[in-house]
């Protein structure tokens, strides 16, 4: 956490978003010319997920930045250009996680609510059990008395 606040906080974290689909080089055999591997890791989005929320729990000055800037609308504008293959159950319940573990204001908690969890760009074109994941936590989300509250009051997934 420390390092990542020297380089930055979690301005540091937001560039990783667009490496999540970049091939990377491998080599079958020694001697063979390197070939570009287009595979996913659909592991990494919600590993990032897990740290941005772990970075926003343990500093006020990465919660205020994320506040002052809109980071949960960047967040959503980020995860609209990631590869499908990226979103995943996991993914959503660290997104959940991030927003429910930070007293937020009112309008940042609406912008997730918007930006993340509704903002359907994001989620079209996900696996089908990913949507339905999705499903549950907006209508759990619709259900409560007040988006104040609302992330606090779901289930943690572990």
């Amino acid at each position: 956490r420390d390092t990542l606040d020297c380089l930055g906080g979690v301005k540091a974290v937001f560039p990783l978003f667009a490496q999540f689909d970049q091939p990377v080089l491998r080599k079958l055999k020694e001697s063979d010319v390197p070939t570009p591997d287009y595979s996913t890791d659909p592991r990494l989005n919600a590993c990032v997920l897990e740290l941005l929320g772990k970075l926003l729990r343990e500093s006020a000055s990465n919660q205020q930045f994320l506040e002052k800037y809109g980071g949960l609308s960047m967040l959503g504008y980020f995860l609209e250009r990631v590869s499908p293959a990226n979103l995943t159950l996991k993914a959503i319940a660290n997104m959940r996680e991030l927003v429910r573990s930070v007293k937020w204001s009112e309008p940042t908690v609406s912008s997730a609510l918007k930006d993340l969890f509704t903002q359907w760009n994001i989620w079209v074109f996900a696996h089908p059990e990913v949507q339905h994941g999705l499903a549950r936590e907006v209508l759990a989300l619709a259900g409560a008395e007040d988006t104040g509250t609302a992330f606090r009051k779901l289930p943690v997934e572990r």
